[in-house]
């Protein structure tokens, strides 16, 4: 541990490097996401990894690929990709944080009521409500009731605990309860008033992703077998009018002259169809995904669950029925 002393320190003074405005929101992100860390090693752990993806990039880029543009091109978009990946696991880590809270704040904030009607104290009845069964919760609970036993106002060790994650229910949980011991209202039927309205709205968002289930299905459904399949027969056909024009008899003398009929090679060849089909495919599996995790989570940012499952079923497709269409449409003679 002392040897990593002057290396964080190092990283720490990278992310001063940083506004501290862009210090301090990456600290909340972290934090959000359970990573303990403090917000200048953050930060400098962050501009480092985007340094490193950058060079990474540029090696990529410009090993791979002959061409200027190309590599340019490469580069930007390695670089970005590399970005957006470490994002979305920060994202990602936020959002399980606060969908594991959320589920068990309803009965959580039951059972402090309960405490609180048998005569506990705010403090004690949201301590001794933190069962294990709770799990996030409870060691978040355990731990704010701590700092509070240790002299920190009540007020400001809730308001770290809302900071810890980034939910609106558990925000307006908070402000609730601070609201009702400052006023002096009846910290039992806010918590239970509180705890059934989450309860409605958890009911309510599970109906409404209940109604939503066939409209996941069919664009699912469509990105990642239906529209690969139906490149592939396109390919096929694009593969046959190749051969049909390789086929023709030279002639001397000009078709059209004998006839309106002007035949011409086709406009694109197989294989320039092939890579535009594969990139059509991924586009429209990112943007199946997008929708998907709108309809299923309510956030665009949990894409990165469905999109890995969904380009592999989609590429196999393609490339699977590829195989069964030139096995099924072999032995055709032109």
């Amino acid at each position: 541990m002392i040897n990593m002393l002057p290396l964080e320190k190092q990283i720490c003074s990278f992310g001063r490097l940083l506004q501290r405005e862009n210090v301090k929101k990456i600290g909340k992100k972290a934090a959000e996401a359970g990573i303990e860390l403090n917000a200048e090693y953050a930060a400098g752990l962050l501009l480092i990894y985007s340094i490193l993806s950058l060079v990474v990039s540029i090696l990529i880029g410009f090993l791979v690929f002959n061409n200027i543009i190309l590599s340019v091109s490469a580069t930007i978009i390695i670089f970005f990709i590399l970005l957006g990946l470490i994002y979305q696991f920060v994202e990602l880590k936020i959002d399980e944080r606060k969908t594991e809270i959320e589920k068990a704040l309803p009965d959580f904030l039951q059972l402090a009521a309960a405490n609180v009607r048998a005569g506990m104290q705010i403090e004690r009845a949201l301590w001794h409500a933190a069962k294990p069964e709770f799990g996030l919760l409870s060691k978040e609970i355990e731990l704010t009731s701590k700092k509070i036993f240790g002299g920190e106002p009540l007020d400001e060790a809730l308001t770290e605990l809302s900071e810890r994650f980034n939910s609106r229910y558990l925000d307006r949980t908070v402000e609730l309860i601070k609201e009702g011991v400052e006023s002096g209202g009846e910290i039992a039927g806010i918590l239970e008033k509180t705890a059934m309205d989450l309860r409605n709205m958890q009911i309510i968002k599970k109906e409404i992703s209940a109604s939503m289930v066939m409209y996941s299905i069919f664009i699912g459904f469509s990105a990642a077998i239906g529209a690969p399949f139906l490149y592939v027969v396109s390919n096929k056909l694009i593969s046959l009018f190749e051969k049909l024009w390789a086929a023709q008899p030279k002639v001397g003398l000009s078709v059209s002259q004998y006839s309106q009929i002007n035949p011409t090679s086709p406009a694109i060849t197989s294989v320039e169809f092939n890579l535009f089909a594969i990139t059509v495919v991924i586009i429209t599996t990112f943007i199946a995904t997008l929708i998907i995790s709108t309809i299923q989570t309510g956030k665009k940012s949990n894409f990165i669950k469905f999109i890995f499952p969904f380009l592999i079923i989609s590429l196999g497709v393609f490339y699977f029925g590829r195989i069964i269409i030139d096995k099924l449409f072999g032995g055709i003679s032109l």
